[in-house]
């Protein structure tokens, strides 16, 4: 039987690979002299081709029949989802909100599942803190059942540290001096520098520099180099200026609108959908949340005043479960919590609903039928159509701190919200044709330049900008983190190691 195999250079031209996309796949799969241990790290500006790369690597797998040799992890659902992969924590067991130091939890089936693991992607790196790179390596050796770095796999470390950083926890490039705690790392008492350590240890760099996502406008592209480096000229803040919305401005239908803080959003939900109605001439119903405090240990409704606070709180506060969810299927929503990882129906994932399953009594709703929009994978749910999933409420137990004292709540609410306007953590990695953003810091104390730089690079071209309304012009000369260039210049000197060995 003549079996094909899938060779690297046929990789190059089914996924139409420029010169360093196609080295960084040779890089990856094909550089193993003398058994040495891949650390690889894929740089590049958004839209340089990194997740076309991964896309080749995975393919490469599939292809040849050693799928099962590979794990594909991102920091958030919506990455994940676009390189056919899981999140971290779900690749890597780990619990979230938990305090103790240890917090994965494997189980016999995991380590049987990453036996024949040979390689590892990790994308979103830039979001990745030390402390969290500490607890993937002491999870890769307990999955490995080695107990050398990483558990001795491959890595290939995808992302762009000018974009989104870790939630408040320390980056990948802070400027630690680690001569001086050697004991301290080795001993691995302090997550953050050992984090630090382990990213040290990279030994192959590449940045891939040529712009595929605003290839058919380098101005714009250009102009997005000097966003990420605070060096806007007179010219560009100007051209911005002329983007902001006025009366006059015409824009067909709802189009994405990124901001910077979640009571923002809400609030442009709320009138999205009010706009809905009236063009329409329609009433969209909400859902309501159930809400219950705990009462001698018994969740019991709330007071109405008590109830009236809790039904106020951001959405950031709630678990991503919001008070009040209109539903209608000419909305579209996002997912705001994971439904199937394993189907990759997770947080950030954009999804239509096609049907409402009442309570013949209540008529309240018990389940939502829903369909994903772009969904990578196929899957069929029993007596349900293809690719149609079913949704039920999710329960979440929050505290709420008052002055004198504090309210344990217990929530239940669908894990939807209408995707007419998001946080920036919702499209990083995504490219999109039109988009609005607010640049304003009436509504929050500063906006940091990975916001700004982030949000713009999901566009093609200064066409599909629109700005919400005016803003300080201040924001766009703001400097990137005096580590975070420094890291630049370390990992360019990698690079070129890396080059002249492979253009010896």
């Amino acid at each position: 039987m003549n079996i094909t195999i899938l060779t690297v250079e046929s990789l190059q031209l089914i996924f139409d690979l420029n010169e360093k996309q196609f080295l960084a796949l040779k890089i990856f799969l094909q550089d193993q002299i003398s058994n040495e241990q891949i650390l690889f790290y894929l740089g590049g500006d958004g839209g340089t081709g990194k997740t076309r790369v991964i896309l080749a690597i995975n393919f490469y797998f599939w292809f040849n029949n050693e799928y099962k040799n590979l794990k594909i992890a991102a920091y958030t659902g919506t990455a994940a989802n676009l390189i056919y992969g899981n999140t971290i924590h779900g690749t890597f067991k780990f619990q979230i909100n938990q305090n103790e130091k240890n917090y994965f939890n494997i189980t016999l089936n995991d380590t049987i599942d990453w036996e024949t693991v040979t390689h590892l992607i990790i994308d979103e790196i830039s979001m990745v803190s030390c402390n969290l790179l500490t607890e993937i390596d002491r999870s890769l050796r307990e999955l490995k059942r080695k107990n050398i770095i990483y558990g001795g796999l491959h890595i290939l470390f995808s992302g762009d540290f000018f974009q989104l950083p870790p939630v408040a926890s320390v980056p990948l490039y802070v400027n630690y001096d680690l001569s001086m705690n050697n004991e301290i790392i080795l001993n691995k008492t302090q997550d953050s520098f050992y984090g630090r350590w382990l990213w040290l240890q990279l030994n192959r760099v590449l940045f891939l520099d040529i712009q595929m996502r605003q290839k058919d406008d380098t101005q714009y592209a250009d102009f997005l180099k000097r966003v990420k480096l605070g060096e806007c000229t007179n010219n560009d803040i100007a051209k911005i200026k002329t983007k902001i919305i006025t009366n006059t401005t015409q824009i067909d239908k709802p189009i994405p609108t990124i901001v910077s803080n979640n009571k923002l959003k809400l609030n442009i939900i709320s009138k999205t959908i009010t706009t809905i109605e009236q063009n329409l001439n329609i009433k969209i119903k909400n859902h309501q949340a159930e809400d219950k405090i705990k009462i001698k240990n018994i969740y019991e409704k709330p007071p109405k005043q008590i109830e009236k606070i809790i039904k106020q709180l951001d959405d950031s506060k709630t678990g991503y479960l919001v008070s009040n969810l209109p539903i209608h299927p000419s909305i579209t929503y996002y997912l705001t919590n994971n439904v199937s990882v394993i189907l990759g129906l997770t947080n950030g994932i954009t999804v239509n609903i096609l049907k409402t399953i009442l309570d013949i009594n209540t008529k309240q709703i018990l389940c939502i039928l829903a369909k994903p929009i772009n969904l990578s994978v196929e899957f069929n749910f029993s007596e349900l159509p293809n690719n149609v999933f079913p949704i039920f409420p999710l329960v979440k137990y929050l505290k709420i701190n008052f002055p004198t004292k504090s309210i344990n709540v217990k929530r239940s609410q669908f894990p939807l919200i209408p995707n007419y306007s998001s946080t920036c953590y919702k499209v990083q990695g995504k490219t999109l044709e039109k988009m609005c953003l607010d640049l304003s810091t009436i509504d929050c104390k500063t906006i940091e330049c990975s916001y700004i730089y982030v949000s713009l690079s999901r566009l093609t071209s200064w066409d599909g900008l629109y700005i919400l309304r005016d803003f300080d012009e201040s924001i766009f000369f703001k400097k990137p983190s005096p580590d975070l260039l420094k890291e630049i210049i370390r990992l360019k000197e990698i690079e070129k190691i890396t080059l002249k060995k492979f253009f010896q």
